[in-house]
């Protein structure tokens, strides 16, 4: 007989030798089916027909008989999903919610069980979608819980199928810094501050932080931003000088993932004050500088720093500092000045010289709107005296510039002023105006001994140019006219050779610029033209003026300091000029020596040799003696010197 077997979409087929369903009847004796046939494969919980159609000897078959209904058995174990505490990514508690899903294809889902390890187990229960109050394994740190579905058929899912996992916290959060991300001192109007908790928190708010201050009135707490476990929070620095630090208050709004307030449960307990602060510092701040101090000053009038370096290392952007140079000595370094910096000599061009370091690009790089004044800039071969930088409005007067490929260079988009500038032996232009820069004045300055006085390149412009002198310029204004005011007349420096840029007594420029009262020189005398001139300028008188030069003070009286320096170039048998301007306090330097290019001394007259004789030394002494002198250049019969014993 063979067996035939219907599936549920009535398809029929039959049962081999080897239980396999074949589409052909295949026919045994009942020994040879044994006592039970099995067929394979036959979908699980599933109705099928079977029926048996037997052959008799003559190989014929008989009609099917009565079918019987089989169903066959689940073999398949349920599948689901669990969570805890609805998907929380951290805990406080050790007893958790645990939601559950399962599905069964076949048989259903009965029950299940837990487990925090795999090994032990909690044993089977009902199944349900919540178990409520699972406890987890003590002790903070991840933690994971297994779960096994069991259906009516027996058949239970692996124990690794459907877990989840929370992290045990039930530590409270601190915060563990609180720092300054800006630069100190400052003098903005608003800082940030970096809030470091030591782990992921939420609900920082402004509320959650209050501004510690000292001296400075009106900083608060401005926006929060960040996230996780590091914020930023910013405080406006309000007005006056002093410090501010932002201190972290705990009202039990900041919490964990875990949901633990900052410093545990309890107002207060996780507040945190030990943070950095800032030094506010606006209000603006005049540095002093004295090359002859040395290291170890602080800028003060009293202790200077020993260069300007260091000057401007502490002054800050756009607070309006000063730095005055006090020391007429020269002064090697290249620098970068600050926003809104302003540099000063008090000597002058011709005293406090910056010269470049080897193969440094400019002398100075200025930035917007600063202000340079009363220096002489030599640069190197290669480089510029000043440069005026992008987007910079820069103000320069009573300087000098000496050497370099160009004096100084206005950078696009720079408004520049130069007032009472001399320019000396630049080897390509004096005065670059780059595209879209813009001079907006140029006037009372001289141009000498260079190709190109102002190039003005393509883009660039100049809005007034006036009153200056080109002397030995090839070119005096490169893409543009000088004007009717200006002058192309030497000069008449002291002595070019040793960058003595003072004017002789009868320079035509002398008296020479702009008539306008502002623009007048100190003594209230009509401009002079170039780095001594105007009302930022000096006094400086050629030889043959109203005071001794052994009057360092221009009192007409000599005092004993003054005679004590005449004694010595008496001792030391002569005296000449010093090489570096400043580097004496009245420009001379004792004993005999090759230059000689500067005034003579007014002690020094019969004869005029460079040496200090008893007879012109007793002169000086007289003057000592009668408490004063005055200048008598027409006196009749005229003195020796040109002076008189006595006050006027």
């Amino acid at each position: 007989y063979a067996i035939q077997v219907t599936d549920p979409a009535m398809l029929t087929q039959f049962i081999d030798a080897a239980g396999l369903l074949v589409g052909a009847p295949v026919y045994q004796t009942a020994a040879q089916w044994g006592v039970i046939a099995t067929a394979t494969p036959l979908a699980e919980c599933s109705d099928y027909l079977v029926a048996v159609i037997a052959r008799n000897a003559d190989s014929v078959d008989t009609m099917p008989g009565p079918a019987a209904t089989a169903t066959t058995l689940d073999g398949t174990a349920p599948t689901g999903t669990i969570a805890i505490n609805g998907g929380a990514v951290a805990t406080n508690q050790l007893n958790v919610t645990l939601t559950l899903s399962a599905m069964d294809a076949c048989s259903g889902v009965s029950d299940m069980q837990f487990s925090n390890d795999q090994a032990t187990w909690s044993g089977f229960e009902m199944f349900a979608v919540t178990r409520a109050d699972w406890s987890l394994t003590p002790g903070d740190g991840p933690k994971t819980v297994y779960v096994q579905f069991r259906d009516t058929q027996g058949n239970v899912s692996l124990p690794f199928a459907a877990s989840a996992s929370i992290v045990l916290d039930q530590a409270a959060p601190m915060v563990l810094s609180v720092a300054r991300a800006g630069a100190n001192p400052t003098n903005a109007a608003s800082v940030d501050f970096t809030v470091t908790f030591d782990g992921p928190v939420a609900g920082v708010d402004a509320t959650d932080f209050i501004v510690t201050a000292t001296g400075v009135t009106g900083a608060a707490v401005g926006t929060v931003t960040g996230a996780d476990a590091v914020y930023t929070v910013s405080v406006s620095t309000g007005t006056g000088d002093g410090t501010i630090r932002l201190d972290v208050v705990d009202d039990d709004s900041i919490l964990d993932l875990a949901g633990n307030p900052l410093g545990g449960v309890g107002a207060g307990n996780g507040g945190f004050t030990a943070g950095e602060a800032y030094n506010i510092a606006k209000t603006p701040t005049t540095y002093y500088v004295d090359a002859a101090h040395g290291p170890g000053g602080d800028g003060s009038i009293g202790n200077p720093f020993g260069t300007i370096a260091e000057a401007v290392a502490v002054t800050l952007a756009d607070r309006g500092d000063t730095i005055r140079v006090v020391a007429a000595k020269t002064y090697v370094e290249a620098l970068t000045l600050k926003a809104q910096t302003t540099l000063i000599s008090l000597d002058g061009a011709a005293a406090t010289w910056i010269t470049a370091p080897a193969a440094a690009p400019a002398v100075l790089t200025a930035a917007n709107n600063c202000v340079v004044r009363g220096f002489t800039l030599i640069a190197d071969p290669a480089g510029v005296g000043l440069l005026a930088p992008d987007l910079a409005a820069v103000e320069v007067t009573n300087c000098v510039f000496d050497e370099g490929t160009t004096g100084l260079v206005a950078n696009p988009n720079t408004a520049l002023i130069v007032e009472n500038c001399t320019f000396h032996a630049a080897s390509l232009e004096c005065v670059q105006v780059s595209a879209t820069a813009s001079l907006t004045r140029i006037k009372n300055s001289i141009f000498a001994n260079s190709p190109t006085g102002i190039l003005i390149q393509p883009g660039g412009a100049v809005a007034e140019e006036s009153y200056n002198d080109f002397f030995m310029v090839t070119t005096p204004i490169d893409a543009g006219t000088v004007a009717g005011t200006d002058l192309a007349v030497d000069p008449m420096f002291m002595s070019a050779a040793t960058r003595n840029y003072h004017l002789q007594r009868a320079s035509l420029c002398r008296d020479a610029g702009d008539p306008a009262a502002l623009y007048n020189d100190l003594d209230g005398t009509r401009n002079d033209l170039g780095a001594d001139g105007g009302p930022f300028g000096i006094l400086f008188v050629p030889c043959g003026s109203q005071w001794h030069t052994a009057d360092q003070t221009h009192d007409n009286q000599i005092d004993l300091s003054e005679l004590l320096r005449v004694i010595q170039f008496f001792n030391s048998h002569g005296l000449h000029c010093e090489d570096v301007p400043g580097t004496t306090e009245d420009g001379y330097v004792p004993g005999p020596g090759v230059n000689q290019t500067c005034c003579s001394h007014n002690s020094d007259y019969n004869p005029q040799d460079w040496q200090v004789d008893l007879s012109e030394l007793l002169r000086l002494i007289q003057f000592f003696n009668s408490g004063g002198y005055n200048a008598c250049p027409d006196a009749i019969p005229p003195t020796e010197d040109g002076f008189c014993v006595g006050l006027l």
